[in-house]
């Protein structure tokens, strides 16, 4: 469902975020979106209490720093879990792009936990975008 959401609502520390938030990319989608430049939504998870971002953070921080009360986003329902795992497949192929290193760090993360490991590692690799 695809809606305008509080940004006080968006939970941003659910370990949702797979690499830094850069403050030259905030700055530029800060300026683009005053220059009236329309992003995609966000990405959220929601569980009845916490809405929890899994793809967007430039694009909230961005919209925080212009002092926007609302973002569009796409809601989904499920879990944290939902959306960490979900997390994992932002930015493979758009937006600003990973960092070196991201992609094994996501990796890692998938091989450690005892369910997403026992996942293909085809699939794996689809969900995060490495060969």
């Amino acid at each position: 469902m695809k809606k305008q959401l509080f940004l006080k609502d968006i939970w941003i520390d659910g370990k949702t975020q797979q690499r830094p938030v850069e403050d030259k990319v905030v700055a530029r989608y800060a300026a683009l979106m005053k220059d009236g430049s329309v992003f995609p939504p966000v990405e959220i998870i929601a569980d009845g209490k916490s809405n929890y971002l899994w793809d967007g953070y430039h694009r909230v921080a961005a919209a925080r720093k212009l002092g926007k009360k609302y973002i569009e986003a796409n809601i989904k329902e499920g879990t944290q879990r939902d959306a960490i795992y979900l997390s994992f497949s932002a930015n493979k192929t758009n937006a600003f792009p990973r960092q070196p290193g991201t992609a094994k760090g996501i990796i890692e993360k998938i091989l450690k936990d005892e369910e997403w490991s026992k996942i293909s590692t085809r699939e794996i690799a689809n969900h995060v975008g490495v060969t």
